[in-house]
């Protein structure tokens, strides 16, 4: 929470209840400087600034080249690239997928309240139809800006904070549900990132993953490493998985019986090196040419079998849904295209379906506390330079 109110005005009211440090989790003071206004905080005194009214928590670690590529390649692709007609389609789809989801999985957003990571106008106007307690995070600074003038001129009941969703600057415990769309293929530390959703939502609240592209299961993954009576979903376990691909099986060495089970909140007690989980990837060069190759997606390998397995770290009550159609946008031509067709998984076995590469939601209710996977040494808060850079 922010402390000090002097001018605090400027600051959206929701952001100012449930803001703090995103390196410490500890309360911010809110100190005017000549135009602009830092926020301090105060255990670590790492500084923030508030630019033009948007609170800005972008953290320098050791993947933030990778991330500076990401927010060019937002506006570089997904703005300067991509026409407005594939953006209004893609989002009319992506929205009616959303609703038959949600209503799948008995989510109702109706008066919650929510935080949006990723968030761009048009999620914001699908929440706000339903909510006027929608809190908006987005990595992006000249976007995230323009989104909040945005919602201002039009009096939409909502705040806007630019932030890392691998490091939330949100009080644990503090939202109804926090839904992600589209977005988490695009962050680098997808455990960590998965750890900020469970911490900041509210015990018996929600957690949605929302038509996420996961790719397919690779054998060297993670989770075979854990015994074959791994329950990953519904009556499937591990051993159930393993056959199926026709693998050999693997148990874990040592004193495996905590893996035995389905993984919960009772896992969380013990330290997790987190470095297992989330191995780095051979960084690949930005070719300015192509704003695509800008993009942290060109990192992406997190299969849907290591999001189960990430989730069950915080609770094993969860629902998949698999949409009936997906869309794609092709860019081989001279324009980007926008793309839909019948899902090709859809109709195979849920053996199948848990391997195979596409687009799946995840609805996780948090049952009980969760523990915060993020390691915070070497973080730093972002240098008015580098932002200024981004604007």
């Amino acid at each position: 929470m922010i402390t000090t109110l002097e001018m605090a005005e400027k600051i959206d009211h929701q952001v100012l209840r449930k803001a703090v440090c995103p390196i410490c989790l500890s309360s911010l003071r809110y100190v005017p400087v000549n135009e602009r206004s830092d926020l301090v905080c105060d255990l670590c005194l790492s500084t923030f600034y508030v630019i033009d009214g948007l609170p800005v928590f972008l953290l320098c670690d050791e993947n933030w080249q990778k991330k500076s590529d990401e927010i060019d390649g937002e506006v570089e692709y997904n703005v300067k690239k991509i026409p407005l007609e594939v953006h209004v389609e893609r989002n009319s789809f992506v929205d009616r997928n959303t609703e038959l989801f949600l209503g799948e999985a008995g989510v109702d957003l109706t008066g919650r309240e929510i935080l949006a990571v990723g968030c761009s106008m048009a999620e914001l106007n699908f929440y706000s139809a339903r909510s006027d307690h929608v809190v908006c995070l987005d990595i992006v600074p000249q976007l995230t800006k323009a989104c909040r003038q945005t919602t201002l001129n039009r009096k939409i009941k909502a705040s806007w904070i630019c932030g890392d969703g691998e490091c939330l600057p949100l009080e644990t415990d503090s939202f109804d549900i926090v839904i992600v769309r589209q977005t988490l293929h695009h962050m680098l530390k997808y455990y960590s990132a998965i750890s900020e959703f469970f911490r900041t939502c509210r015990i018996g609240g929600t957690v949605a993953i929302v038509d996420e592209p996961f790719t397919g299961f690779d054998p060297k993954d993670m989770i075979p490493n854990y015994q074959d009576v791994f329950r990953v979903y519904k009556d499937v376990s591990l051993g159930h998985i393993k056959d199926g691909l026709g693998m050999a099986s693997q148990t874990l060495k040592g004193d495996g019986a905590v893996m035995d089970k389905s993984l919960g909140q009772r896992d969380l007690d013990t330290d997790i090196d987190i470095s297992t989980l989330e191995k780095e990837r051979q960084y690949i060069h930005a070719d300015s040419s192509d704003p695509e190759t800008l993009l942290a997606d060109k990192y992406h390998a997190f299969s849907l079998l290591n999001c189960i397995h990430a989730i069950k770290m915080h609770t094993d009550d969860l629902t998949l849904t698999w949409p009936m159609e997906v869309a794609w946008t092709d860019s081989s031509g001279d324009t980007v295209k926008f793309c839909r067709g019948p899902n090709p998984h859809y109709g195979k076995s849920l053996l199948e379906k848990l391997v195979a590469p596409g687009n799946v939601s995840v609805a996780a209710k948090k049952l009980g506390p969760t523990k915060r996977l993020r390691k915070i040494e070497g973080l730093r808060a972002i240098s008015l330079e580098a932002l200024s850079a981004l604007l």
